[in-house]
């Protein structure tokens, strides 16, 4: 995780992020913590999720067709295929989030 943050700073600061290395480092460092967190969602949340999420229902059942809205599954949100976008002031890390390695939606983590 220290490689990859070091890799992502030098490529910010290439960029033009921040004047410094050290305030470019300190982003990188937040956006890896942030993609490489795993969370756990609730089985109410993923019950949610099953009824008023179309797609996501669709891939956790196979089918829309399905009467089922109870998800059978840990609810472990990871993050994959990261992307880095850098702006002079904003950096962003564009990341598919995926619940049980079943694709939800794509997403950014975003640092000022």
């Amino acid at each position: 995780m220290k490689r990859e943050a070091m890799k992502k700073a030098w490529e910010i600061f290439r960029k033009g992020f921040k004047a410094t290395f050290a305030e470019c480092l300190k982003a990188a460092w937040n956006l890896i913590k942030r993609a490489n967190k795993v969370t756990t969602l609730s089985q109410d949340e993923l019950n949610s999720m099953m009824r008023n999420d179309r797609n996501f229902k669709h891939r956790a059942n196979g089918s829309n067709l399905s009467n089922n809205v109870i998800y059978n599954g840990k609810g472990e949100v990871t993050f994959s295929n990261l992307k880095l976008w850098v702006k002079a002031g904003i950096v962003r890390i564009y990341a598919d989030k995926l619940i049980d390695g079943i694709f939800v939606k794509n997403t950014y983590f975003e640092v000022r």
